[in-house]
């Protein structure tokens, strides 16, 4: 169903950024979801389109290239595939708050191309001064209801 799903987003809509595929490891934080539901993104990808062709596709301009002179180098043709969206699968450890703030803001950085030392950064920044020294932790929790229910976390993407 994921592949339809997948397959539809990608034909209707060409220009498309990003697909998110959550990874719900678990709900409570205690016990772990079963791995049959873990990267059921990538194997929608997988069943779309030929995993080098994705990843060549999906790589900065350099490392293209770099791949593609040892493809050549190898005798190995250099493949061609279908643009797709770039999968955001975000680890989701639990519904409370704190653990769909991590998910959120990981894929809040992803999106926007923040850094990984500017995302720990922010991350240790006291909650009163985010404003100020950490926007984008800011932006995030401003988003995120103060008090996280069940079914408040399914309305947030979970």
């Amino acid at each position: 169903m994921l592949v339809g799903h997948v397959h539809h987003l990608v034909t209707t809509h060409p220009h498309l950024d990003f697909v998110l595929v959550p990874n719900l490891c678990s709900e409570d934080g205690a016990r772990n979801t079963c791995s049959k539901y873990r990267d059921a993104g990538g194997v929608a990808y997988r069943a779309l389109a030929p995993t080098l062709a994705y990843l060549r596709e999906n790589s900065r301009e350099q490392a293209r290239r770099a791949a593609d002179d040892v493809l050549k180098a190898a005798g190995i043709a250099v493949p061609n595939g279908q643009r797709l969206p770039v999968l955001l699968q975000p680890y989701v450890w639990s519904l409370e708050r704190e653990a769909m703030f991590n998910a959120c803001f990981g894929v809040y950085c992803d999106v926007f191309g923040i850094s990984a030392a500017a995302r720990l950064g922010e991350q240790m920044v006291p909650p009163r001064l985010q404003r100020v020294l950490a926007p984008t932790a800011s932006a995030v929790s401003n988003r995120l209801p103060r008090r996280m229910t069940r079914s408040c976390a399914a309305t947030t993407g979970s």
